[in-house]
Parts: C-alpha cells; structure tokens; sequence
C-alpha cells in the first residue's frame, strides 16, 4: 500500500476545529481549579480529550505520512478496546467495591450503593427480557428499553467517576498539615461510630495538642480529601 492510498485531504477550514478542544480543555481547567473532586467536571475533560482525539486523527490523515497513520489507527482501535471493556466491567468493579466496602465499613445503605448498582446492571436486563414475554406491549417496551437507560445513566456517572479518579492521582497536595486523620482507620481516635463523631472527637484530641490554630486534614482516600 502506497502513501497515497490512505491519504485523505483534509481543508484548511477544518484546521479551525481545534478551537473546540481548545475551549472545552479551558473550561475543565478552570472547574477543576475550582473544585479537584467535582463528578462534573468529568464531562468537560471527556469533551476536551475526545474533540482532542477527533482533530488529532483529522490532522494525521491530512499529514500523508504513512507510518504515522497506521501507528496512530494502531493506538485508537486498543484505546476503544480498552473503554469498551471498562464499559462491561463496569457491574463487576462495582461488585468489587461493595465487598472491600463489606469487610471494613459498617453495612449501611450509602456503604452498599454500590451493591445494589453492580446487581441491578447485572439483573435488570435479564429480569426485563424474561417478563417482557408475559406483559402487554407498552409495559414489554418499558422492560426493555428502562433497564438498559438505568445502565447508560450508571455507566456514564461512573466513567466520570474514573476519568476523575484518575486524573486526581496528579493532584499532591502541599505537606503543610500538622495533622492528618485516616477516617475509618481507628487509630486517630476509637469511640466514634459515624465520620461526624469521628472528626467532633478528633477535634478534641487535636485542642489537647501543642500546635495553636493546627492546619488538619481528613483523608477518606486518595480521592477525597477534607481539608479544615
């Protein structure tokens, strides 16, 4: 196959399109200046780096450079590959958190969302095909179409919830606290039983110490940090 053969002209007008990522990865850097852990700010950055991708590929058709197409065509067939399969893992890493959620948290109905949401995507088209058979039309249409809306709505707030997670694994924050309060962890004070009790008689034990107007801050993972 010869240079020619993949080349695909491309017009100077549509050179203009890399406005758009321009401006959508503007508007994520101020939000996520803003606010680090905002489940939001996961649209602006998935719009930012797809009309990224998008100009990229139209850029690199237009470069009539051979070897780079066919390396870049290389890298966005395992990039879809590798989303598609977050996409349909998605039930089980849910799952996977409710069970390390069970074995260190209280069973409280916030501590097993994601329980329940990893058995609704995995029960709910199985359930919805199985009595759309014995229903009146309009309901059958609801049984099918409802349960597969319930996981887009779920898939798409989740892939935030990772596109988010993994861009704050660059966030560090300044080591200035005099104080840092593992919640859940049980060694920064034992009697509480709820995050409110356990900051109240964190706040106490911190008044007993040397350190006057103590910078603190509470750390639920590496993902949300409360800083007082």
């Amino acid at each position: 196959m010869n240079d020619a053969a993949v080349w695909v002209p491309v017009p100077a007008m549509f050179y203009w399109g890399w406005l758009v990522p321009l401006i959508f990865g503007t508007i994520f850097g101020w939000r996520y200046h803003c606010d680090k852990v905002r489940l939001g700010n996961g649209i602006w950055f998935s719009l930012f780096f797809y009309s990224f991708l998008t100009m990229l590929a139209i850029t690199i058709l237009g470069s009539n450079i051979h070897w780079l197409i066919i390396i870049s065509e290389t890298l966005f067939v395992l990039l879809i590959l590798l989303i598609g399969l977050i996409f349909t893992l998605q039930a089980f890493l849910l799952l996977w958190n409710a069970w390390i959620m069970w074995r260190h948290e209280s069973h409280t109905l916030a501590n097993m969302l994601t329980l329940y949401l990893g058995l609704a995507i995995l029960i709910l088209p199985f359930l919805g095909n199985l009595l759309s058979s014995h229903v009146p039309q309009p309901v059958s249409y609801f049984l099918t179409v409802f349960p597969n809306l319930v996981i887009f709505y779920l898939g798409f707030w989740f892939y935030n919830y990772l596109t988010m997670l993994t861009i704050y694994q660059f966030n560090w924050p300044r080591l200035r606290q005099d104080y840092i309060i593992v919640l859940g962890d049980g060694w920064a004070e034992t009697q509480s039983k709820t995050t409110l009790q356990n900051m109240q008689f964190s706040k106490q034990l911190i008044a007993q110490g040397p350190v006057k107007n103590p910078r603190t801050i509470f750390v639920i993972n590496n993902y949300g940090r409360l800083q007082i």
